[in-house]
């Protein structure tokens, strides 16, 4: 995976990944994993703000790396992108990652939970 190609091409959630979470999990482990990562998204990305706010680049970087591994585990491929453009990024160019990885996470959980509803209604 390269880190600093443009994120905003990849997709926020990798449609042939999240099928094949589906397809090992099941609908339901997968709708629980998938709320449980929404609610992980909203905590870590405020966590790596206000690290990046904090001039603790090390704890960002900590939290920009779990959350990058746990993001690409569910096929959420813009979100750890970004996660990985802090992770690896320059101390000086933190801040100016804050703002877009906030933005980012909003989008990601966004279309988690549109993937969930989608699921939801195509079993009814």
């Amino acid at each position: 995976m390269t880190f600093f190609s443009p994120i905003e091409q990849a997709p926020l959630i990798d449609s042939a990944q999240l099928a094949d979470l589906r397809a090992a999990l099941g609908d339901d482990e997968s709708d629980m994993i998938l709320g449980l990562m929404a609610g992980d998204i909203a905590y870590r990305v405020k966590a790596i703000v206000a690290a990046i706010d904090h001039h603790e680049g090390a704890k960002a970087r900590a939290e920009a790396h779990s959350l990058r591994g746990a993001a690409d585990g569910i096929g959420a491929r813009r979100l750890a992108k970004s996660c990985g453009a802090v992770e690896f990024g320059a101390t000086n160019s933190l801040p100016d990652l804050s703002a877009p990885l906030a933005r980012c996470g909003n989008e990601t959980i966004a279309a988690i939970a549109m993937a969930r509803s989608q699921r939801a209604m195509s079993s009814v």
